[in-house]
């Protein structure tokens, strides 16, 4: 086939393998695969590769012929192996999807490909004569409009970077599935859950997209709305019960933690120690404070007794909390690929020892 079309068919052999991976598609690494699906056709002179490396080409041609070494299953697995132990992912994909597709476009020819090379069986794609195509004519033409025009839906599918599992589970609309991915992949991505349910205790409808802050317990999320945090599952023991829940991939961010641990504190020391890490990305707190008093503010915030168990509160959580006997706390920070988050500010010197007897009636 002509150089265009094993362009198109590069890149759009690109895009449905990043699809079926969920590798999430980019510029350079299209143009990539567009560029070497002109690889095999270093085995003949004239060539646009050809003509770049003529004397390789003119040996290629004159010692294996057309659509043999370059085009075969055997050379593209060698340095398929080799690729994929040495590159990042996605630059395999694009290198390996681009040479590849250029050998099954070349199936569809009358003279087919020695994709089973050092055999000499011509191997074309369908078998029947007929349905095969001339290069430079129509037929090519059409087949070349088709794949670019395929490029598109393939795109969009791609770029949600799901899979073709993915696809299916967010089909079906099932939350475990969606709590399963998210448990797979959340520290690459900030993620939204669009939710089809009601409020298990208004019975209003909460249809809409909310920002995911976290997992809750088994197959359930914890999701930031207007009115504050909401867990979201299929079952009466949360705020929302969904009918239908997909998991949506936002933009890229990392997570960092810190470990926060403390003695004789105040929810306002504990704020004040987390403002540099605020300033570099969202930040969520895990872990536990003893606190002689404190009110619960479920889901985030539970107490029972002195402890205060925190499940993905926020720094504007602990505003107004009273004196603090001991914090020991994770805090994540999900910020932009690259950011640099701080380490934590050094806690304030120790106050005097109390002895123990007196320690209630004076905190």
């Amino acid at each position: 086939m002509l150089a265009p079309t094993h362009l198109i068919f590069g890149q759009t052999a690109y895009l449905g393998m990043c699809l079926v991976t969920g590798h999430i598609p980019t510029h350079a690494e299209a143009l990539t695969a567009a560029g070497c699906a002109m690889i095999p056709d270093l085995d003949k002179r004239q060539s646009i590769v050809g003509r770049l490396l003529y004397p390789l080409a003119s040996w290629l041609e004159y010692r294996f012929g057309h659509r043999t070494i370059t085009h075969s299953l055997l050379l593209q697995a060698l340095v398929g192996t080799a690729l994929y132990y040495t590159l990042p992912f996605g630059w395999f994909l694009a290198i390996m999807s681009g040479w590849v597709s250029h050998s099954f476009a070349d199936m569809m020819t009358l003279g087919g490909v020695c994709w089973f090379w050092p055999t000499q069986i011509r191997c074309v794609l369908p078998g029947n004569h007929d349905y095969r195509v001339e290069v430079m004519s129509y037929g090519e033409l059409g087949i070349a409009v088709f794949i670019a025009a395929l490029a598109f839906p393939l795109l969009y599918l791609a770029q949600k970077g799901e899979g073709t599992i993915g696809l299916i589970q967010s089909a079906l609309g099932r939350i475990e599935s969606a709590r399963t991915q998210y448990d797979a992949e959340k520290g690459d991505s900030a993620w939204s859950l669009e939710v089809r349910g009601n409020d298990n205790t208004t019975f209003a409808d909460v249809n809409g997209t909310y920002e995911v802050r976290g997992a809750w317990r088994e197959n359930g999320f914890l999701v930031n709305t207007n009115d504050g945090p909401v867990t979201v599952c299929r079952a009466a023991n949360c705020d929302w019960y969904t009918d239908h829940a997909v998991l949506i991939r936002g933009n890229s961010e990392q997570t960092t933690t810190r470990t926060l641990k403390a003695e004789r504190t105040t929810g306002a020391d504990l704020v004040k120690r987390l403002q540099p890490l605020q300033d570099a990305g969202r930040v969520y707190l895990l872990g536990t404070l003893t606190i002689r008093k404190a009110e619960s503010k479920l889901p985030v915030i539970d107490v029972t007794g002195e402890t205060v168990a925190l499940t993905y509160a926020t720094p504007g959580d602990l505003t107004g909390l009273g004196p603090v006997k001991s914090a020991d706390l994770t805090v994540q920070v999900r910020h932009p690929p690259g950011a640099v988050v701080p380490e934590l500010a050094a806690p304030p010197a120790a106050a005097p020892a109390v002895d123990p007897l007196l320690d209630k009636w004076l905190r």
